[in-house]
């Protein structure tokens, strides 16, 4: 076995990124572990929806102590609302396992701990999209909270049924972030370097009656058309024409 080259000795890239990508076997088990449907369930179940619900009770809780009637209007009470959702947003992350923030956000004013909180649940956790997601119906809590503030006609009720109907959209789109990040830990450096995917998948094709029809366009695929049809491989769906691969026939006996 030739000797591996030091970093100051290399010449050329493929010595350099020598030890970069890895092992490919490990990084599929890596993100097969992380996308396995228990662990989306136990996810779901056991952090993100009670961690949604805790937060929706808190403010729904908040909402009905300082404003008596769901009837109540909300319109202009932009602060108030604001500190509710501090105390809801709080106990979002207690719940979800992200400790510290109350002794992080104490000695702070009220509107900076809404602003503060509010970005990193909407842009950091969330991943808000802005009009994209908007056009989609998915509200973040900063639109949430200084939209009804603005709408004359917002009542305590309104507000309620508005957080209650993102609870479940919420929750997903967090836990999909958070999916995203740990299952392509390892993976996700492929999306370079493509073509080490596919020669990667060729023997695993094979071993599963499946032949490349186009090895030009087979070599040209990215990083997301590979994974996709290694999970239509896994699954035994059929394949498209994108995918340039197609079931062996049998021969007739």
């Amino acid at each position: 076995m030739a000797k591996k080259k030091e970093l100051h000795e290399v010449t050329s890239l493929d010595d350099y990124m020598a030890d970069y990508y890895g092992d490919l076997d490990e990084a599929f088990k890596h993100y097969d572990a992380h996308t396995d449907e228990k662990v989306q369930k136990n996810l779901r179940v056991n952090i993100f929806l009670p961690a949604q619900q805790e937060m929706y009770n808190t403010i729904a809780d908040e909402l009905s102590n300082q404003f008596g009637d769901d009837q109540a209007s909300i319109h202009g009470k932009k602060k108030e609302l604001q500190g509710i959702a501090v105390k809801g947003m709080l106990k979002f992350f207690d719940k979800a396992g992200y400790k510290g923030l109350d002794e992080k956000v104490k000695e702070m004013e009220e509107e900076d701990k809404f602003r503060y909180l509010s970005n990193l649940y909407d842009q950091i956790e969330l991943k808000h999209r802005g009009e994209e997601d908007f056009k989609n119906g998915l509200y973040s809590i900063r639109s949430l909270i200084e939209g009804h503030a603005k709408n004359k006609k917002a009542t305590v009720l309104d507000l309620k049924d508005k957080l209650g109907s993102q609870m479940v959209q919420h929750a997903h789109r967090i836990q999909g972030n958070y999916t995203a990040k740990r299952a392509v830990e390892k993976l996700g450096k492929y999306e370079e370097k493509p073509e080490l995917i596919g020669d990667y998948l060729k023997d695993k094709l094979k071993d599963r009656g499946v032949e490349i029809s186009d090895k030009t366009q087979y070599s040209m695929h990215d990083y997301k058309t590979l994974i996709s049809l290694r999970e239509q491989m896994i699954k035994g769906k059929e394949f498209d024409d994108r995918f340039a691969v197609k079931y062996i026939e049998k021969k007739k006996k």
